[in-house]
């Protein structure tokens, strides 16, 4: 039995950081239903298939299995409907800001009136309080405010905006998921619920809080390019090969930045990194055109058979290629809502005698509001009127 089984839950989020909250609780066995807005639904399906700015399929890899509930929360019945809703569900996640929950009734006070153990997960940019509490943002201006942004980069030049949302996922999310279960948990055992005040901000500072210590510390910024884990150290970094392919180096440890130093024949190069005086620009130089004596793959079967850390940068579209993710069965064949054959990512959770959740359907916008209303005792001449007034779709 999957361990979230019997748990329910309404994600009246938007976007990434709700979305991927739910589907990382969804593939313990949890149902998830997302309450989503008449017409175009959660932001996150309309600009996915509308091939604005985001590309296909980013909705469907986070929200199968889930059940659609379109409801105009924007209209006093609307958000009656969902206060009916409430007592049967456990956990409610949401990521407006905090002048709008109000507003739409999605209040932790107001929602622990009506079921005194729900657990409310609130994901936003800067939490429920403080002077930018109200501020628009995106991951970007959440890994800003957290310092992430500033350690991204090469050496004179801008900090570079990471290829994954960070703030989003990793300091939003995931959070969110941890504390979720530690809330289920408590409540188990003193029957209370909660209001989880999740800011995406503090969650990729958290991130990077150790590197904040050594700042304060060291008395010294620690910037983009020179830190030891952001391009700081010629031993760990990402170098150009012979065929301008990539491969990353992070030969950390001695064992495996002395044994790299002996294979391109520049032994005298080992202890220098160690030394805090690092390699010198003439030796990086070098090295950056010893690595353009080889194939990315060349250096990936070294990197390989002497077991240094050195590995191809894999593209995106070439991963279910990769033996490892093959032999662990990370993808998933679909067949997507507009017919094409694809393959989504399986959640990475795996515990002991628990099967994997895979996608059984994508919901459409609203394809569960009748079944969910009927199920609430509401008549059909109900649901035909409610959708004539734009409460339902």
């Amino acid at each position: 039995m999957l361990p979230l089984k019997n748990i329910k839950i309404l994600d009246v989020s938007r976007l990434l950081p709700g979305s991927f909250c739910s589907y990382i609780l969804s593939s313990l066995g949890a149902e998830v239903v997302k309450i989503e807005e008449p017409g175009v639904g959660d932001y996150y399906r309309a600009i996915t298939n509308s091939g604005d700015f985001i590309g296909p399929g980013q909705f469907e890899a986070l929200n199968y299995n889930k059940k659609s509930l379109v409801l105009n929360l924007k209209t006093t019945e609307g958000r009656h409907i969902l206060h009916q809703l409430i007592p049967q569900y456990d956990i409610v996640i949401e990521g407006f800001r905090p002048k709008v929950v109000g507003k739409i009734g999605l209040d932790y006070p107001t929602l622990k009136k009506i079921h005194p153990k729900i657990i409310v997960g609130s994901i936003t940019g800067y939490g429920q309080s403080g002077p930018l509490k109200d501020e628009a943002g995106h991951d970007l201006n959440y890994l800003s405010y957290s310092g992430v942004l500033s350690l991204t980069g090469p050496l004179n030049r801008p900090p570079v905006i990471p290829g994954a949302q960070i703030a989003d996922v990793g300091g939003g999310a995931l959070y969110a998921v941890i504390g979720i279960i530690a809330a289920l948990y408590r409540r188990d055992k003193t029957g209370q619920g909660a209001h989880l005040d999740i800011s995406m901000t503090e969650g990729a500072l958290s991130i990077v809080g150790s590197h904040y210590l050594e700042s304060i510390l060291s008395k010294k910024n620690i910037l983009w390019g020179q830190a030891p884990l952001s391009g700081g150290l010629a031993r760990y970094r990402v170098y150009e090969a012979k065929d301008h392919q990539h491969v990353a180096l992070a030969a950390l440890e001695p064992k495996f930045w002395f044994r790299f130093c002996e294979i391109i024949k520049k032994p005298e190069w080992g202890p220098l990194e160690f030394r805090g005086q690092g390699l010198g620009k003439r030796r990086e130089k070098i090295l950056e055109r010893v690595f353009h004596q080889k194939t990315a793959q060349e250096w990936a079967e070294i990197g390989k058979q002497e077991d240094i850390c050195l590995s191809l940068v894999w593209k995106l579209n070439d991963l279910h290629n990769h033996p490892q993710h093959h032999f662990r069965r990370v993808f998933y064949p679909v067949r997507m809502p507009s017919g094409r054959k694809a393959r989504i990512v399986l959640s990475p959770i795996r515990m002991t005698d628990m099967p994997r959740s895979r996608p059984k359907s994508f919901p459409k916008l609203g394809a569960h509001t009748r079944e969910i209303l009927l199920g609430m005792g509401y008549k059909s001449k109900d649901l035909s009127r409610l959708k004539k007034e734009g409460i339902i779709g």
